[in-house]
């Protein structure tokens, strides 16, 4: 792995970090969902995935960030912290989103991941701010490591 002679960081992370992950904001956008007037009963999480040179290390399945009933639009801060392995270089985190039901849980995740290459550059200062969006729904998040 290269160090650069002008600084003492490097792409990947030299210790174990903690990934803080903040979910701010959901909007259903679509009527298609279960529930009292078509409002949906919203479960969010995300899927966390690290790398290291290319290679799969972590698979995280966050617990819930919102689990909601009857709900067409929430705003707030709801925070959770995950350990991120020392050698990690790469961090893509995928959102989850589904309208729970008695039965059977209706899945709207729109499928996109999104990727952050060379996290061992990252400061604490460096916030990640992400917006998820399809026709069901608005999402936005931000993530940063301590």
């Amino acid at each position: 792995r290269y160090t650069s002679s002008s600084s003492s960081a490097v792409y990947y992370l030299t210790t174990a970090k903690s990934m803080k992950v903040t979910l701010t904001y959901y909007k259903q956008l679509s009527s298609n969902w279960d529930g009292l007037d078509n409002a949906g009963d919203p479960e969010v999480s995300f899927t966390i995935y690290t790398y290291s040179d290319g290679v799969l290390g972590q698979t995280i399945n966050t617990t819930t960030f919102i689990d909601k009933q009857d709900t067409r639009l929430w705003s707030g801060s709801v925070t959770k912290s995950y350990t991120i392995n020392k050698g990690t270089d790469q961090i893509k985190i995928c959102p989850k989103v589904i309208d729970e039901d008695v039965s059977v849980n209706d899945s709207y995740t729109s499928g996109k991941c999104f990727t952050t290459s060379n996290i061992g550059y990252l400061k604490s200062t460096d916030i990640k701010e992400h917006e998820d969006y399809n026709s069901n729904y608005d999402l936005e998040w931000e993530w940063y490591l301590l």
